[in-house]
């Protein structure tokens, strides 16, 4: 395993705390397959640094949402794709995922955790078209969460798939 243990990652953020550091996002992959997130979240020093997550939120509970709280999570970013629920799930291959996101946003809300939903923008989800990255504002504004965009790179799984990227046209 090459995964920081917690000493590790108490350690670097120590270290980049004496270098300014005020924001630690815990990203993957999904931060959620690991069995000690809140003691990661814990390790970031939360009383004094502000500790996000970016997830796809399929497989957090609501208890999982509380430990997390607990343990002192700022933010949650969720990841939607699309603003309709089928073509999310679509997108991402799991039926039932926009609504177990929809669900997590909830729990958000609810105890108080800021909510993000972030939408990587490329032609698999906006066809270039304008009004479709428009309709992302939707869920957003309907669920009480920032919209943040990023833009689609030929990276990772989308390395070599330039077609895919979001155009200028």
């Amino acid at each position: 395993d090459n995964l920081l243990s917690i000493d590790e990652i108490r350690d670097i953020v120590q270290q980049a705390k004496k270098l300014g550091l005020i924001h630690v996002n815990l990203t993957g992959g999904e931060p959620n397959l690991r069995k000690d997130l809140c003691d990661i979240i814990r390790a970031c020093d939360p009383k004094n640094i502000t500790v996000s997550i970016v997830t796809n939120a399929i497989k957090i509970r609501k208890q999982h949402m509380i430990d997390m709280k607990e343990a002192g999570l700022n933010t949650i970013q969720i990841s939607i794709d699309d603003s309709n629920p089928m073509e999310h799930d679509r997108l991402r291959g799991v039926p039932g995922c926009y609504h177990q996101a929809m669900r997590v946003a909830k729990w958000a809300r609810e105890l108080d955790i800021n909510l993000v939903f972030s939408c990587v923008i490329s032609t698999e989800n906006t066809q270039n078209d304008l009004e479709e990255i428009y309709k992302l504002v939707d869920p957003a504004e309907k669920e009480g969460a920032y919209l943040l965009l990023n833009d689609g790179a030929a990276v990772g799984g989308w390395e070599d798939q330039n077609e895919k990227m979001y155009s200028s046209e």
